[in-house]
């Protein structure tokens, strides 16, 4: 297919991944709901006895959450070619430790020799830390990471010295682990909370409102100004494909520099923590993104915008109803029952002549 879905519209996937992070983030800016809803499961923690969701209610924020707990296993994960990424990687720290290679050589006989000449190194550790370019009185990124790859590396080469194939194996399982501790290292980086633009969709009352017994926030997005526009700017759609595109060159980039720069937190945002499967496009999605605590306090909450309604939950027990609607009455936020249609498969506000009489909202409204 060559189109993906961004806010409900298809768009090419070539215009897309050929715009830059910055009018990425103006065409975000341009395409913004005016409202966008949260759906809340409405439950206790039985940890700690706190109802995270009325907290949110009261407070008027949202929790920021690693995205590495979120339920789709491709969500928020980055596409990189391991084999790829293992060759770029060899060659990397052939150079580093002053190993001269052939160019020509297959990835199987550049392992053979590379180990051939660093193992009768293996036994002296100033020696080898030599060869790493390894300064353990140097406390940056791409020290600590040279560092790590020269321990697992040696690590492997002892414990597996009576295999036969030996060098492949050490060097396999170190540049795995180097691998896959980028992958995760880079997404760990962010924290993330997520949106929906309609309050009635059926599907996020099932999934994300604890089966409708839940309740949804409301919530009025403003025009930029000076006040909002850092929070704008970190408020992204999601985007629906059915394939994923590989970030490896950035995230090589940032093992070499570690410094964060604008091409690597674009291709993050974009093809980690903003595309999803076409499966998931009916949520239509939007995405508040946060590089560790840049828009939240330390507990990771953000003090959003302005809540202008709030729906509750069909199958929402009377005294837990009786809770919102205080809630909502204290801070002047009006509120309303969602409730199936009659004549559709559907989910509507439980208003006017299609209001049940002995609605629980309206006995305590």
């Amino acid at each position: 297919m060559d189109y993906c879905y961004i806010n409900g519209v298809p768009h090419l996937k070539r215009e897309v991944e050929s715009i830059s992070w910055r009018d990425f983030i103006k065409f975000a800016l341009l395409l913004t709901p005016r409202k966008l809803c949260k759906f809340f499961p409405n439950i206790v923690n039985p940890d700690n006895g706190r109802n995270y969701s009325q907290e949110a209610l009261k407070n008027n924020t949202v929790y920021l959450q690693s995205p590495i707990l979120f339920d789709d296993p491709y969500d928020s994960t980055l596409y990189l070619d391991e084999q790829a990424f293992h060759e770029v990687r060899l060659k990397y720290y052939a150079d580093l430790c002053g190993f001269q290679y052939n160019k020509e050589w297959n990835i199987d006989r550049f392992v053979h020799e590379f180990g051939l000449y660093l193992l009768p190194h293996i036994k002296n550790q100033s020696e080898w830390e030599a060869l790493f370019h390894v300064d353990v009185s140097k406390d940056d990124l791409l020290s600590k990471s040279h560092q790590v790859f020269a321990l697992s590396l040696c690590n492997e080469i002892l414990r597996n010295i009576q295999e036969e194939n030996v060098l492949q194996i050490a060097f396999y399982r170190a540049l795995h682990q180097e691998f896959l501790s980028q992958q995760s290292d880079l997404i760990k980086k962010f924290r993330v909370t997520c949106f929906a633009t309609d309050p009635f969709s059926m599907l996020m009352w099932a999934h994300y409102a604890d089966s409708h017994k839940g309740f949804c926030v409301e919530y009025e997005i403003p025009t930029p100004d000076e006040q909002n526009i850092t929070l704008l700017q970190n408020l992204m759609p999601v985007i629906y494909s059915d394939e994923r595109v590989s970030v490896l060159d950035e995230c090589l980039a940032g093992l070499n520099d570690p410094k964060v720069s604008d091409e690597m937190v674009g291709a993050i945002y974009k093809y980690g923590l903003l595309t999803k499967s076409l499966d998931w496009k009916y949520q239509n999605e939007w995405r508040l993104i946060s590089l560790d605590t840049m828009l939240t306090d330390e507990n990771y909450n953000c003090k959003f915008f302005p809540i202008s309604k709030v729906y509750i939950g069909a199958k929402m027990p009377d005294d837990k109803r009786e809770e919102i609607i205080k809630i909502c009455n204290s801070r002047g936020i009006p509120s309303a029952c969602v409730i199936p249609a009659f004549s559709s498969f559907s989910m509507q506000e439980c208003t006017g002549k299609m209001a049940n009489p002995n609605c629980m909202y309206k006995k305590l409204s």
